[in-house]
């Protein structure tokens, strides 16, 4: 199953370079932007437990870690992916939850992107929900035991958890980029 949903997703990405990473379990991508001076560096394809993938019918989410650097500052952000055969509309005010050990966090997107995509003959959805995110709010949830993700829609939700490769991306990431 959960090898389906990450071949789901390297055919998703359309990027035959990245499938080593996506193999191994841990990809990532930096960029440099020379007219802002930025690097952006981002985990991807970090498939979340929770979905489902057959020949005809699609579910499942990602969760990964945006970093923009400049000279003077650092930014992260969450970028919640979602693909499925009928739209979410994931909102912008607290529609993403987290219960990091138990204990929870709401999260404002404050950027969304939806798009129709071609799979196995039919057309299936792909939502990015980007939510802003503190440097230690992703070493608590990369540190935890027990993370679960709640994301709202207009008119349902859908639930998912990290597995152990999700806490071993971030942590890794944390280590590489976080510093």
């Amino acid at each position: 199953m959960k090898k389906l949903i990450l071949i789901f997703f390297i055919f998703l990405a359309g990027c035959s370079t990245a499938i080593k990473d996506y193999e191994s379990g841990y990809g990532v991508e930096s960029t440099y932007d020379e007219f802002e001076k930025t690097t952006r560096t981002a985990l991807h394809s970090n498939v979340l437990d929770g979905g489902h993938a057959t020949l005809s019918s699609v579910q499942a989410s990602a969760m990964n870690i945006i970093q923009y650097k400049k000279p003077d500052t650092t930014i992260y952000q969450l970028q919640y992916i979602y693909v499925a055969d009928e739209w979410l509309f994931i909102g912008e005010d607290n529609s993403l939850s987290l219960l990091v050990d138990g204990e929870k966090y709401d999260f404002s997107a404050y950027d969304n992107f939806r798009e129709t995509i071609d799979y196995m003959g039919g057309v299936k959805i792909r939502e990015y929900v980007y939510y802003p995110v503190s440097k230690d709010m992703l070493e608590k949830i990369a540190n935890a035991k027990i993370v679960k993700v709640k994301v709202s829609g207009r008119q349902y939700y859908v639930q998912s958890q990290f597995n152990k490769s999700n806490f071993k991306n971030f942590k890794k990431f944390l280590a590489q980029h976080g510093k």
